[in-house]
This record gives C-alpha cells, sequence and structure tokens, in this order.
C-alpha cells in the first residue's frame, strides 16, 4: 500500500467551509479524501536574512524566508532583493549575506 499523509490544505478532514459555495466546499487538493498518497514534503525551515547597511556598515536583518537550506534562504532573499526599490538596495548590501535560523536566534528580552 502506497503512503499517505494528512492534506495539509483542508488539515485531514476533507472539507474547507470557506469554499461551502463552491463543490459544497470539497477540498480540490484531497479529492475530499482528507488525506494525500506519497510520502509528506518536507517543511521548509525558516530562515532570517542578514545584510550590511551601508550607511552605519552595521549588520541589519533584512529578509525572513522560507527554504530548505541556508543557501536556498540567501538566494531567495537576493532574488527579492534584486526587485527591491532603489533606495533600498542603496541602502542594504547582501554582497556578504548570511542565514539564521528562527530557531537559533536569541528572544530579546
Amino acid at each position: 500500500m502506497a503512503d499517505t499523509y494528512k492534506c495539509p490544505k483542508c488539515n485531514g478532514s476533507g472539507y474547507l467551509s470557506c469554499y461551502a459555495g463552491i463543490a459544497n466546499g470539497i477540498c480540490f487538493s484531497c479529492a475530499g479524501a482528507g488525506v494525500k498518497v506519497g510520502k509528506a514534503p518536507v517543511p521548509g525551515v525558516k530562515w532570517a536574512i542578514f545584510g550590511i547597511d551601508r550607511n552605519t556598515g552595521e549588520r541589519a536583518r533584512l529578509y525572513n524566508v522560507t527554504a530548505k537550506s541556508e543557501k536556498a534562504a540567501v538566494n531567495k532573499a537576493q532574488g527579492t532583493w534584486a526587485n527591491a526599490s532603489a533606495a533600498f538596495k542603496d541602502q542594504y548590501s547582501l554582497a556578504t549575506a548570511f542565514a539564521v535560523k528562527w530557531s537559533e536566534l536569541e528572544i530579546a528580552a
């Protein structure tokens, strides 16, 4: 028998009340079964991306992204930075960007 896992869209109910007026709210992702066939996707890790503030030379937390690895997180942030305004790019640099897992960040008191 194939592996199954709880549908993440409807949380295993097979129904989405917000779409009750469309196909009686049946979840299109699992076709109302509440489960999906296959291996469950590996959830991404939340990362904080740090860059440099060109005005002060200090590190600044610029982006929060979800990705499977640190390299993928930095690449995702660089893609977002590439589409940022000229003023933002003038102030911040991602040339030496690095990522830190949210779970590893110290919580400020």
